[in-house]
């Protein structure tokens, strides 16, 4: 999919790994986010790419109120299962917790952070600049 139809969704690029508050304020509701993709993942396999369940997780916690990261990675040529040399992924943090993602992320480096700042996803838990 063209970057042009989804850069919008990604959210403000912060730049660099935040600090965030813990998960604790909303933990039920993060398990249960947790809980759906891994279901998904369960179901249809590897039919939505990583991206798409990031963005996806991300918008669930925003809407509930809980402040998530999206992390973009890749992992170097030297590791890469691609011709190209370059592998992506896309995980979802909240605090020190990974909501979805986590267990593919061994290996990849961060190249970006992004956040959705709206009213509902600041009054619970917020990153510190």
């Amino acid at each position: 999919m063209p970057y042009q139809l989804w850069k919008s969704d990604l959210g403000v690029h912060v730049g660099h790994k935040p600090s965030t508050m813990s998960a604790e304020n909303g933990c039920g509701t993060i398990q249960l986010v947790t809980q759906v993709f891994v279901g998904l993942r369960r179901v249809f396999g590897s039919h939505f790419t990583c991206l798409m369940l990031a963005l996806a997780a991300r918008k669930m916690l925003s809407r509930r109120g809980i402040s998530a990261i999206l992390v973009l990675a890749v992992r170097p040529k030297r590791e890469s299962r691609f011709a190209n040399g370059m592998d992506a992924h896309a995980w979802v943090t909240v605090g020190n917790t990974t909501v979805v993602g986590g267990e593919e992320m061994a290996g990849f480096i961060p190249v970006g952070y992004y956040q959705i700042i709206d009213e509902k996803s600041t009054n619970s838990t917020r990153t510190n600049s």
